[in-house]
């Protein structure tokens, strides 16, 4: 049996480990658990996709890997889905994050990056050898394309290409996929291509067309894309360290490595 003196030591030692216990901040209770946040996005190459392991792969999925596991300690998870479906899931909340360009439509449903997560530079090609290559290796704007009356080709989902190219009256040639483009030009059936440079780079290599397509100098224009955090998803109140984290691999050089590997001439 227990004296009395030490049943009121134990009862003392209890109480104390008691309010040690209750007063730990939930965040240090949980700080064990695994956190897990979704980046829902279409299939894309070399851009972000996943492998046959579900693993997630490509430009954009490097670069949120560094930001939310590398700086936030949380686990990514790859939603790969059709890209209207991608966009809805972060809508509704069912999926948190896109990487893709912060539109009025977009920020609606969602808040955008302070900073811009990738430039995609949208280059001018051209079969080689072209006649007029010195001419195309000049070109800045749409009206320097009509003004030499070069005929482009691009897919039928270009909705950039009709938006900035079309509206000037220049006659575009419109086909089905992405890779018929490159057959269509490589094939001498239009005189150029504007596209985005790393996926353009990627299937020029696929289709073994790098004697056939020559990357010009001209950097048309180019894309910004910003991470777009759906309002409904309870990562919403963590923008500033999401922006605070991206800031630190830009600054640190993480960034620029990754860009380069996937930012080079076919």
């Amino acid at each position: 049996m227990y004296s009395d003196s030490q049943l009121r030591t134990w009862t003392i030692l209890t109480a104390a480990i008691l309010a040690v216990l209750f007063s730990v901040p939930r965040s240090l209770a949980d700080a064990g658990k695994t956190q897990y946040i979704s980046y829902a996005f279409g299939h894309w190459v070399p851009m972000v996709y996943t492998d046959e392991a579900g693993r997630g792969k490509g430009l954009l999925s490097e670069v949120a890997r560094e930001v939310f596991e590398t700086e936030l300690g949380l686990t990514l998870l790859y939603s790969e889905r059709p890209w209207k479906r991608a966009q809805l899931e972060v809508k509704n909340g069912t999926s948190d994050f896109l990487i893709t360009v912060a539109t009025d439509s977009r920020k609606a449903y969602a808040l955008a990056s302070q900073h811009v997560f990738y430039t995609l530079p949208l280059y001018i090609y051209t079969y080689a050898d072209h006649p007029m290559m010195d001419a195309i290796d000049r070109i800045r704007s749409a009206e320097d394309i009509k003004r030499l009356k070069l005929k482009p080709v691009t897919n039928l989902g270009n909705g950039w290409h009709k938006d900035n190219i079309d509206i000037l009256g220049i006659d575009t040639h419109y086909v089905k996929e992405e890779e018929n483009i490159l057959l269509f030009l490589a094939s001498r059936r239009a005189d150029i291509m504007i596209d985005a440079v790393v996926p353009t780079n990627f299937l020029v290599d696929k289709l073994g067309l790098n004697r056939d397509i020559h990357l010009t100098e001209s950097r048309f224009s180019q894309v910004d894309f910003h991470l777009l955090m759906g309002r409904k998803s309870r990562y919403a109140t963590w923008m500033e360290r999401i922006n605070r984290a991206f800031e630190r691999i830009r600054r640190d050089g993480r960034l620029k490595a990754i860009v380069a590997r996937y930012e080079r001439a076919p």
